[in-house]
């Protein structure tokens, strides 16, 4: 009597709760199963209700019937032209964050359409400002910055004459959703837009230095700007100014992104900057493509930290239009976007929490080994769940070639480093080849934490001429790594034609004549 009670009042009124029960029974909807949905009577909470349930003796658990929802992707027209969304898992992503509004990107640039109605939406507009009065109405020493600011003019917003700051803009947070052109990684984010560059994409540092100081007032004055994206850079003697300047958004908890540059060279031998600086909080980006392979263009190396995708990216561009661009430069604006969905996913995160996450939960890709400090690719799926792997990461790449002669040594060491979120340890390391052997082995059964390393050295000697080849294959916990050698052997010149004496051997001949004829010299006297 009490079941067939509990049943037509679950029915009539209040919410739905799950009921596990110890036995299996017909349920409500017919089934023999062990478990019912009953609604919770008028009057009472769930918790009241659940209460009541336990203490009957077949009842084990009471939930609510929560709703479940189908993992869609947005409806926005053009998302099939953003490839590169779904490699990086921002499906995924987006059932657990789409961004939020409190979360703030500053965009120094070349500007934004700040009418472009894929943008609008997700633009900061400053709420103390009335916009083309010529007055600084908000008393923060910049006139009229409704929406950003222009550092050439002085003045006024930071409205886009080239297109690129725009295209950086969608990738980082286009309305998603909205059934208009495409998604950006934020659904819902508050960009702040700064123009220093021009129409042609060229400016004076001192351009920058001012959008610089205005990201810095704002936050001075309370804006909760978390992450900067720098899509510029160039090759020239370090800037203690400029540095300074990226140190003091650092402090304020300021993640730095920014992009290597598409010059397809080492950074590390050729310095960019801003990439290049050692600022805590900066993140430097390379491009891939498509294939997951560094873009043929990306500049490269150990300070290149992480990789996105940067070839033929769709995006939003002025005048409420949409292309495709390519270039490290859509890279940076990949991971700016992370880590602000990042941040909307988990605020209590610090800047360097962010940044390790950034480092060590992207996609590890062996085509990135020796072209990056972590290997790893972005995933943002794996980013907001923080999802534990092993990773392994070299500073080398995998095809090394080099020259000696006869009977000379030759040394590589090889730096290994773990870019997971979990302990790696390398099991075993095999190097076939003759005349290859490893010298000094400091990472066979090591354990490294997270973005610690170890060292072996691979050594190579031959008394005879030849090309030579070898094989270094590192096992571990994470993949594994092959490393493949190509030595191209020499006769040595002091070894060549009928009489080649060694420097020592040739001072003891002298040694021996000066000797003969001093002697010859005290016999004639």
């Amino acid at each position: 009597m009490l079941i067939m009670l509990l049943l037509i009042l679950s029915f009539l009124f209040g919410e739905e709760v799950i009921v596990l029960y110890k036995g299996k029974r017909v349920n409500s909807f017919g089934i023999k199963t062990d478990w019912d949905v009953l609604k919770v009577p008028k009057g009472k909470s769930f918790e009241e209700f659940k209460k009541e349930l336990l203490k009957r003796g077949d009842v084990l658990v009471v939930e609510k019937n929560v709703k479940l929802r189908k993992f869609s992707v947005p409806n926005d027209p053009n998302y099939n032209f953003q490839w590169y969304l779904p490699f990086i898992g921002a499906e995924g992503a987006w059932n657990l964050s789409v961004g939020s509004n409190t979360v703030y990107v500053a965009l120094p640039d070349t500007g934004v359409d700040y009418n472009h109605p894929d943008l609008r939406q997700n633009l900061w507009k400053n709420p103390g400002e009335i916009c083309g009065n010529g007055i600084d109405d908000d008393n923060n020493g910049y006139i009229d910055d409704c929406y950003g600011f222009n550092a050439l003019l002085g003045k006024g917003s930071a409205l886009d004459d080239d297109g690129h700051g725009t295209h950086l803009a969608g990738i980082i947070g286009a309305v998603g959703n909205n059934s208009v052109g495409i998604a950006g990684i934020n659904w819902k984010v508050k960009i702040v837009p700064c123009k220093f560059l021009d129409a042609t994409g060229q400016a004076n540092l001192s351009d920058e230095l001012k959008c610089l100081d205005y990201f810095l007032t704002l936050i001075r004055k309370g804006l909760k700007i978390k992450v900067i994206n720098v899509s510029y850079g160039g090759y020239y003697q370090p800037s203690q100014i400029e540095r300074r300047k990226f140190e003091e958004l650092a402090s304020y908890g300021v993640v730095i992104v920014s992009a290597s540059g598409n010059d397809g060279i080492s950074v590390d031998k050729n310095p960019v900057y801003p990439c290049s600086y050692n600022v805590s909080t900066n993140i430097c980006v390379g491009a891939t493509d498509s294939f997951d392979s560094p873009a043929f263009f990306s500049n490269y190396g150990q300070r290149v930290l992480v990789f996105a995708p940067g070839v033929k990216i769709f995006s939003t561009i002025k005048n409420n239009s949409y292309n495709y661009e390519s270039g490290t430069s859509m890279s940076a604006p990949i991971v700016s976007g992370a880590v602000a969905l990042l941040w909307s996913y988990q605020p209590s995160l610090n800047a360097l929490q962010v940044k390790e996450r950034i480092l060590t939960t992207g996609d590890n890709l062996p085509s990135l080994v020796g072209f990056s400090y972590t290997c790893n690719r972005i995933n943002l799926y794996k980013l907001l769940t923080n999802l534990g792997e092993p990773k392994i990461c070299s500073d080398t790449l995998p095809l090394i070639i080099g020259q000696a002669y006869t009977g000379e040594t030759l040394i590589k060491t090889i730096t290994f480093r773990s870019t997971g979120n979990l302990p790696l340890t390398i099991t075993k390391v095999t190097l076939n080849g003759s005349h290859f052997f490893i010298k000094r082995d400091g990472c066979t059964n090591k354990t490294l934490y997270p973005l610690s390393e170890c060292q072996l050295e691979v050594a190579f000697n031959s008394n005879e001429s030849g090309n030579f080849s070898g094989t270094l294959k590192v096992f571990s916990n994470a993949s594994p790594i092959t490393f493949n050698f190509f030595v191209s052997v020499k006769q040595s010149p002091q070894r060549a034609g009928g009489c080649n004496y060694s420097q020592s051997t040739l001072l003891l001949l002298l040694a021996l004549i000066s000797l003969r004829l001093l002697r010859n010299k005290l016999l004639k006297g």
